[in-house]
């Protein structure tokens, strides 16, 4: 049975306080043709805060809108709901932009199975080529605004948060798919064309500028 975005329970990050993306998450709901359960994102103002662990592998601190951003998607990840392969996380900012259901079966046609299916990223930083020129096998990418997992990488994303937190780190969101992409051995494809992604002329909640619909997008 070919594999179905419509089988796959399905997420989105929103905090009820940003109204400017209450409409983008309808306009998506509207392209991939199903209802999207919100998850209430995290308010990393108020983590940062407490004792929570803040070190970043890069810059020194995480900030608090990437606290926020980890721990929503750690949140979804957390009720991956039984009877189900895979989940798939958006973030409220999704742009709908090209054939994602082609690009799926493009994917699962591919020898090697796919553990993170990246519907779109900003950039493939790290990631070598597969027998469809437009997909890459990537171990490196930023932009997790909609990404589908199946058990194992649920697994070990779970596994390496809960790792990097004893050891002080608050991985984020891009970072710790990375860093449990390379760790674990998980096969991770993001399109070469992004099928989604982040709607330019919204400001970001993480850098605070507005996205300019660049490549990669700032």
């Amino acid at each position: 049975m070919p594999f179905r975005l419509l089988d796959v329970p399905c997420f989105v990050i929103h905090r009820s306080q940003d109204t400017d993306r209450e409409s983008c998450i309808i306009e998506l709901e509207e392209k991939i043709g199903l209802k999207i359960q919100r998850e209430e994102g995290v308010d990393g103002s108020l983590v940062a805060t407490t004792d929570f662990p803040r070190r970043h592998p890069w810059t020194g601190t995480t900030t608090a809108a990437e606290l926020g951003c980890l721990l929503s998607h750690v949140n979804i990840l957390e009720k991956f709901p039984a009877g189900f392969l895979y989940i798939c996380v958006f973030e409220d900012d999704a742009e709908v932009v090209g054939d994602f259901d082609g690009y799926l079966e493009r994917v699962f046609a591919l020898d090697k199975p796919a553990d993170i299916i990246y519907l779109g990223v900003n950039e493939i930083v790290e990631g070598e080529g597969t027998a469809d020129a437009g997909i890459k096998k990537v171990t490196r990418s930023w932009g997790a605004h909609a990404v589908i997992f199946n058990r194992k990488a649920v697994a070990a994303v779970l596994k390496t948060h809960k790792n990097y937190l004893k050891k002080g780190f608050a991985l984020p969101a891009d970072w710790l798919y990375n860093y449990a992409i390379k760790e674990c051995g998980l096969t991770a494809y993001a399109c070469v064309a992004a099928t989604i992604r982040q709607k330019p002329g919204l400001i970001s909640k993480i850098t605070g500028k507005v996205r300019k619909g660049l490549f990669p997008m700032e």
